[in-house]
């Protein structure tokens, strides 16, 4: 006798799709490259959860934070590499997939004491908005 007669099929079918789709997700940050969208924030996410902006909004929504590729430009402002950009050039906000964080969403260097920038972005590559919003970034403790 099959043990599963009494379980209906779409209901095996959603459950067997749900742990397919959890364990892609785990693939995917594993090999995830540096700055893409959900990339190492699980890991993280403890700290991201308690973040704010300077208005005291919280910048973390689940899965927007990230470690991040940051520089300081020659105007004077910071960067971010978010990935899922490279090749795309829009400006003024865009530089093939360099995006410039607006000075108000700058917070203290090194917020979490790893040596490494962090960024929490809308998610990249929606048509209606093409550039990520910066919601927290903090970049690596400066270099001496």
């Amino acid at each position: 006798m099959n043990p599963w007669h009494h379980l209906s099929w779409p209901l095996v079918a959603s459950v067997g799709l749900a742990v397919w789709g959890v364990c892609d997700l785990a693939r995917a940050e594993e090999g995830c490259e540096l700055g893409a969208f959900g990339c190492e924030h699980e890991q993280n996410h403890d700290q991201y959860k308690g973040w704010t902006d300077m208005d005291g909004v919280s910048c973390c929504n689940g899965q927007d934070c990230r470690p991040v590729r940051a520089q300081k430009n020659d105007d004077g402002y910071w960067e971010i590499y978010v990935p899922e950009l490279k090749g795309m050039s829009q400006p003024p906000n865009l530089r093939l997939g360099w995006v410039r964080v607006p000075r108000n969403m700058v917070n203290a260097p090194d917020r979490f004491h790893d040596g490494r920038s962090h960024a929490c972005t809308s998610r990249p590559g929606n048509p209606l908005l093409p550039v990520p919003i910066i919601y927290c970034f903090t970049p690596a403790q400066p270099k001496i």
